[in-house]
């Protein structure tokens, strides 16, 4: 039985995790919108169209298409311990919140 209630905390740990970083980028994307409005010309087009395109996505589309490219691509997409990267606006393009890099990192804890 001890075993059935770690993997259910773990499903829940991971379920959080993968909807903590969908906020995140919508914490994000609204950040880069709100700037964009106040100071036009601050981001580039694309960076605030992809901001938007995150906007108009509903948190279960966004933790859906988080999942699939954690579960496609591996890696860096598919830790716990991953953010957006606030340099560059994409679901697939994420850094450390440790602050390790890919090939020096020994931390990877699955996101789903």
């Amino acid at each position: 039985m001890e075993e059935g209630v770690r993997s259910q905390d773990e499903v829940r740990l991971r379920e959080w995790a993968l909807r903590w970083l969908a906020h995140e980028y919508v914490a994000l994307a609204a950040k880069i919108m709100h700037k964009a409005r106040e100071k036009p010309f601050s981001y580039s087009l694309s960076r605030a169209e992809a901001a938007a395109d995150i906007l108009w996505m509903d948190l279960k589309q966004l933790e859906s298409e988080l999942r699939r490219l954690a579960a496609e691509r591996g890696g860096c997409l598919s830790c716990r311990y991953s953010a957006p990267n606030p340099d560059h606006l994409s679901l697939a393009s994420r850094i450390c919140k440790l602050g390790l890099s890919p090939e020096g990192c020994n931390r990877w804890k699955p996101l789903i």
